[in-house]
């Protein structure tokens, strides 16, 4: 923020013990009313910091700057101003002014605590508010139309957009590995005979009616191969129709699927993901990511993580009557039958390490549970 305030008519030093003193002391409210006339408007929390180099990530700086012949008729000037290398006299500013520009260095949306996600009164709040009632006039009267009114550039950018504090960042992520799975549990997404991955698609088949077929992935105008489970995330990510339409429909299907469930063994989810098909075992696929480029240790533990809810949600449902304990015990029985349903050895256990801890402290050889029917 940049101000400048009036100094005085002339620039000419006062004489006069009593002249003088009553110079300083307007001199004094004008600087002090130029400092909060030119503080940042953003109110943030971020204290001044340093990187592991030691240098300086975020700051406050000042910039002040007046004429010369202001500080000859204010020799008190620099006890004002305080010592500040980034003060400048210079005969381009008004000889009846001096200018303050404050600026913040390093700060981020997350310092901002209006664009904190979870405050009532912040900024997300109100998008929000105005996102669910387009959203709602599009499932309704207005269908697409109402996307028109998003205050994106391309009105199926909320779908993907991310947020701003790790805590929602880190739910997304949940729900999107979450739908990743469903995914090829479902088979949304497979692996073609030409060894590419694939997504099912509704296209036009004229008069009217919709058809189905599979498209392969690309990645920079190439299909993406079957190893390539770091491109294959990147490209679902930015895809606004697997975003926003197959995500939302395999979650439904997931839930109707649960709300229905007899055995888990024989959910679609545990067919597929525990499956010999190594191209759609759950633990394979891990592997297969972290053996290729571009891995990252916060997706791996978010691939890792939403396996460890299905389970959970598995047994959850089937055991709904059992006490937190045993439905631990039996989340981490179908975890380990997912971990001992792939052929692959190498590098498993190295990937796994907080599903093998929790085999060993629940000492689970046996994957079966209590109860449960294989078939």
């Amino acid at each position: 923020c940049s101000q400048s305030l009036l100094h005085s008519r002339n620039c000419k030093r006062v004489y006069g013990k009593a002249a003088q003193a009553r110079h300083k002391e307007a001199f004094s409210e004008r600087i002090k009313l130029l400092r909060e006339r030119s503080v940042p408007t953003l109110i943030y929390n971020k204290p001044i910091s340093e990187n592991k180099l030691g240098t300086v990530i975020f700051r406050d700086k000042t910039f002040w700057g007046f004429h010369p012949d202001i500080a000859t008729a204010c020799p008190y000037i620099g006890a004002e101003l305080g010592i500040n290398p980034d003060s400048q006299a210079d005969v381009a500013y008004s000889t009846t002014e001096i200018c303050c520009y404050n600026l913040v260095c390093g700060l981020e949306a997350v310092d901002i605590p209006k664009f904190d996600e979870s405050t009532p009164n912040g900024y997300y709040h109100y998008y929000k508010e105005e996102m669910d009632q387009i959203l709602k006039d599009a499932v309704t009267w207005q269908g697409e139309e109402a996307l028109v009114r998003t205050p994106h550039l391309d009105k199926r950018w909320h779908r993907i957009l991310p947020y701003v504090t790790a805590e929602k960042q880190r739910q997304s992520e949940m729900e999107f590995f979450h739908g990743f799975w469903l995914a090829l549990a479902y088979e949304i997404v497979k692996v073609n005979a030409q060894g590419n991955f694939c997504i099912k698609r509704s296209v036009s088949g004229g008069y009217g009616n919709d058809i189905t077929e599979f498209e392969e992935l690309k990645y920079n105008g190439k299909p993406i191969v079957k190893t390539e489970i770091a491109r294959l995330i990147e490209v679902l990510k930015r895809d606004l129709v697997f975003v926003g339409k197959n995500l939302p429909a395999l979650e439904k299907d997931y839930a109707e699927e649960l709300d229905n469930l007899i055995t888990y063994v024989g959910t679609t989810v545990m067919k597929k993901l525990a499956s010999s098909d190594e191209d759609i075992n759950a633990v394979n696929v891990v592997v297969r990511y972290n053996e290729g480029r571009g891995r990252s240790l916060s997706v791996s533990a978010g691939l890792i993580d939403a396996l460890t809810k299905i389970a959970s949600e598995l047994a959850g449902k089937y055991n709904s009557d059992r006490d937190e304990k045993k439905l631990e015990d039996a989340t981490y029985r179908i975890c380990k039958k997912m971990y001992d349903s792939t052929k692959r050895t190498k590098g498993k256990a190295e990937i796994f390490v907080s599903w093998c801890d929790k085999f060993k402290k629940l000492k689970l050889a046996d994957t079966s549970v209590a109860g449960e029917t294989e078939s």
